[in-house]
């Protein structure tokens, strides 16, 4: 397991992490230090038959613009990072051009960041999983009594189309 383990595989985690998003942010944070620790203790990330650790490297942007430009430029430029994890929508759209430009492979959690214009970007899960969006259809038939629901999510490009598609 210790074969290759001479360079780190460093990756970026640019999200609110403080703030009135923060509660989409730690989470998410906390999440990704789980599986940098297990993946660690196996051994480390296997690229090319070799096996190197990660790291995972947080900047706060606290769900502002220029905090995530800031915060993009300082995890490419002093980790030489390969993948950027971000949350998508808002914080992603200002850092769009900066990181496609440098061919940063990142991950979003909103398949509405996807175009053209995103070359490496990826969106590897689904905001509104299937088992969410079937539950409507569950809660109808079992309990057909039941007409009125309270939804709550946050206002912001991650909880409105959370809205939408129960709404839907």
């Amino acid at each position: 397991f210790s074969v290759g383990m001479d360079r780190t595989v460093n990756i970026g985690f640019l999200a609110p992490l403080s703030g009135p998003v923060e509660s989409w942010g730690l989470p998410g944070l906390n999440g990704c230090r789980i599986w940098e620790d297990w993946l660690n203790r196996a051994g480390g990330m296997l690229l090319g038959g070799r096996r190197y650790p990660i790291r995972i490297h947080a900047y706060d942007c606290g769900y502002d613009g220029e905090r995530a430009i800031a915060g993009a430029r300082h995890l490419v430029q002093n980790h030489d990072i390969k993948l950027m994890m971000m949350l998508g929508g808002d914080t992603f759209t200002p850092v769009q051009d900066y990181l496609m430009s440098n061919k940063i492979l990142t991950s979003s959690l909103l398949t509405s960041d996807l175009s053209p214009d995103t070359p490496y970007l990826i969106a590897p899960s689904e905001l509104h999983p299937l088992y969410n969006v079937t539950a409507v259809t569950w809660l109808q038939q079992a309990r057909p009594d039941i007409k009125t629901v309270a939804l709550c999510a946050q206002t912001d490009a991650l909880g409105l189309p959370s809205l939408a598609s129960y709404r839907a």
